[in-house]
């Protein structure tokens, strides 16, 4: 089968150039042949999303975008126009797609933005499915030299809810209250790598 980083060059999605890739194959070759769902939150000309329809051959893949001169449909992709700070649209997605195996947010990079889609979507993320981030050092800023001494470039570990949520949000000054607390996040594995964070969903505790 086609390794990620050859699909990613044959539809030219950006992930190339930020070296996300080897990190995505490492962490999804599980999935590739399961009929899973897979999100992705920034659409632009559709390069990704196709390069996921071909990497996961029964895969289910949607996108969305503010944009709605970016949507469009083909076999085993269908986007949505809206925008990822909108918490009614994106229930609306998720009436569509049911729960969720991998979610990617590209699209803004407003840490506002990215807390809103967090709290609606991580919940119907499944066990084991993987919750990514893509270009966190747009979200940090002037910190993101902190944040890579914080927690290093070998990523973050089995962390426990409070560590991710302070990674995420906290230190933007936006207020944790509402849909998600510390108690609703459980990851058995993170990481931080290359501008990537990804996130992988446990079972909560008993």
């Amino acid at each position: 089968m086609i390794d990620l980083r050859s699909l990613g060059e044959k539809y030219g999605t950006d992930k190339v150039e930020h070296g996300y890739l080897p990190h995505y194959e490492a962490r999804f070759e599980p999935f590739r042949g399961e009929a899973i769902t897979l999100l992705e939150i920034g659409v632009l000309k559709g390069e990704s999303l196709r390069m996921w329809r071909d990497f996961f051959p029964r895969a289910e893949v949607y996108g969305i975008d503010i944009d709605p001169k970016l949507t469009f449909a083909e076999p085993r992709i269908k986007t949505f126009a809206g925008a990822q700070e909108d918490g009614a649209f994106l229930g609306s997605v998720l009436a569509e797609t049911g729960p969720l195996d991998i979610v990617i947010d590209d699209g803004g990079h407003e840490a506002s933005h990215q807390f809103v889609s967090f709290s609606y979507l991580w919940p119907c993320v499944k066990t084991n499915g993987w919750y990514c981030i893509e270009d966190c050092y747009c979200m940090f800023g002037p910190m993101w030299a902190e944040v890579k001494a914080s927690f290093g470039s070998v990523g973050l570990g089995v962390c426990d809810p409070a560590t991710i949520l302070d990674f995420l949000y906290r230190r933007r000054g936006l207020i944790v209250t509402g849909r998600m607390d510390f108690a609703e996040i459980h990851v058995i594995a993170g990481g931080l790598y290359d501008g990537l964070l990804a996130l992988k969903k446990q079972e909560p505790k008993a």
